[in-house]
């Protein structure tokens, strides 16, 4: 008798209801939280590989100038005049290409 009340109560305690609220929590958390950021780390990463010379950038300090030398990990920008410093690309938080100024 002690055996059919075990099976009974383990064939009651699984639920395959229950194990689809985590699931789905964890689809809505991925699709909310990590995704959108893995897509904004993919967008920096493309705008550092295309870093070129005259770029308007800002860094993640808060610096603003131009590029002036672009090298395989760092890169020079010019924030005042004669005044050129030397970063790490992964220092850079936005970059805005060179504008073409049209002549008239």
């Amino acid at each position: 008798m002690m055996t059919l009340q075990t099976t009974l109560l383990a064939a009651q305690a699984f639920n395959p209801s229950q194990i689809v609220l985590p699931i789905v929590m964890v689809v809505v958390f991925w699709v909310v939280l990590i995704r959108p950021q893995q897509k904004r780390q993919k967008e920096v990463a493309n705008k550092i590989k295309a870093l070129k010379k005259n770029d308007q950038v800002i860094t993640i300090g808060g610096i603003h100038g131009t590029v002036t030398h672009v090298g395989e990990k760092t890169f020079s920008m010019r924030i005042a005049e004669n005044v050129t410093m030397k970063f790490d690309k992964t220092a850079v938080a936005s970059v805005n290409a060179e504008k073409k100024e049209k002549k008239s």
